[in-house]
């Protein structure tokens, strides 16, 4: 008893200091230190790293980094900025209204998909002049004029004549062929096992117990006892190996007469799945969808002019790049723009789309700017009745002091041979105020 006392004397010994250890710890952590100082570190070093990669930039750009003493805001700023396009409240109604019209639009179709399957030539037909419908629907979503009309007409027609194929009755009828077939098949076990004994009476006796469980399961009926299933083919297949495949041939032919039934019965399954998705959930999409349209196809016009613009908005954009600033104001807009609407095909075949991008506007686009530098404004009226106005404002904004934020004061920036390297540090905004460092990536 004695050294089983000391043996838990010298285990409270060892963790007393542990415990002691840990509560200090987690008092750390609940006055501010702890796991907040170090998620607080660990965001310094994150934006420290932002400033690294763009020195880098700057060094790829000019062949040096900034001097000592540089204005990093200043000199960093196409590195750390952040293009932003801003539209009217209105054109975000239009794409809610058309993306809620083109969701419609998925889901008639992935609900009328199975149709492709169905056998019937009229169905097919029919389920064809749906979908080129909802086609004609797509195209005026995207800008289009077309003539539709409801795809509620082909819906009910379809409906009539899935109705005319009677699925429930014929599954009724190939249901009681089933049960038929079922008792043909253990019948006739039954009288061919006598001539059997051994591996190949085992296998009857499998097909027959097997078929026993399905004409039960028919008729809605429960066996005694647990009764193993096997595949009938598969013992068929077996029977052949070791017997006469002539003698279980009448066999053969109503187990494959069964499996052709129970796939009829399958097919007629499947017509009254669609029969039902098309009651519940088909019809009342389409119901949506002609309510929609109206709107989704003014809406569709002013999204599309949108998108044109906006094209346009990233072709100025892509001045910036090449020439450092957008456009003057006054430019001559079309010398920039068109170029980027033609399209060289694999063929070396040149399309020219700038008429198609301008037909959308009723006047515009007019391209303002008060500051090359930070940004501009592209404002055109759609060609539509109420001549819609639209606009998309982009603007430059320097996250240098989102950056540097994360810091308690200024980075400092030491360059002794600006081709060459560099050190930037700053303190963290812990309670420690840790200094985090970046040199240029070996």
């Amino acid at each position: 008893m004695s050294e089983v006392r000391s043996q838990k004397s010298e285990v409270r010994v060892f963790l007393f200091p542990v415990f002691y250890f840990l509560f200090f710890v987690f008092i750390g952590c609940q006055s501010g230190g702890g796991f907040q100082d170090i998620a607080l570190v660990k965001q310094a070093k994150g934006k420290l790293r932002q400033i690294r990669n763009a020195l880098e930039e700057y060094k790829l750009d000019y062949g040096t980094y900034p001097a000592e003493g540089s204005d990093l805001k200043v000199k960093l700023a196409p590195y750390l900025s952040k293009l932003f396009y801003f539209t009217g409240e209105e054109t975000s109604e239009y794409t809610r209204i058309t993306l809620g019209a083109q969701n419609n639009l998925n889901q008639i179709r992935n609900v009328l998909s199975k149709c492709s399957m169905i056998k019937d030539p009229e169905v097919k037909e029919i389920f064809d002049d749906i979908q080129e419908s909802l086609k004609l629907h797509e195209a005026v979503l995207d800008g289009k004029e077309e003539e539709i009309s409801s795809v509620s007409t082909e819906l009910s027609k379809l409906q009539k004549v899935l109705d005319g194929l009677k699925p429930l009755e014929l599954k009724d009828l190939k249901q009681d062929s089933l049960v038929n077939v079922a008792s043909l098949i253990i019948a006739s076990v039954e009288t061919s096992i006598p001539s059997f004994q051994g591996e190949a009476l085992k296998r009857l006796e499998n097909i027959k117990n097997t078929f026993k469980c399905y004409k039960a399961d028919l008729l809605g009926k429960k066996l005694n006892g647990k009764k193993e299933l096997y595949s009938p083919q598969g013992e068929l297949a077996a029977l052949r190996e070791i017997t006469d495949s002539l003698s279980i041939l009448p066999l053969q032919e109503l187990i494959d007469s069964y499996y052709e039934l129970k796939s009829g019965i399958d097919y007629c399954d499947f017509l009254l799945t669609i029969q039902r998705d098309i009651e519940e959930r088909a019809s009342k999409l389409v119901s949506m969808l002609d309510a929609k349209m109206p709107e989704a196809k003014r809406a569709a016009i002013v999204v599309q002019a949108e998108a044109s613009l906006r094209k346009m908005a990233d072709v100025i954009r892509d001045h910036r790049r090449e020439k450092g600033r957008f456009p003057e104001q006054g430019v001559n807009l079309d010398s920039i723009l068109h170029p980027y609407f033609v399209e060289t095909t694999m063929s070396g075949e040149q399309i020219d789309r700038w008429v198609d991008a301008l037909s959308w506007f009723n006047s515009g686009p007019l391209y303002k700017t008060d500051n090359p530098d930070m940004g501009f404004m592209l404002e055109a009226q759609v060609n539509n009745l109420a001549r819609t106005p639209i606009f998309i404002k982009v603007r430059i904004e320097n996250k240098w002091d989102e950056v540097i934020s994360a810091f308690s004061g200024l980075p400092t920036y030491k360059t002794p041979d600006s081709t060459q390297t560099y050190f930037i540090k700053a303190r963290a905004n812990d309670t420690g105020l840790t200094w985090v460092t970046e040199r240029p990536p070996k």
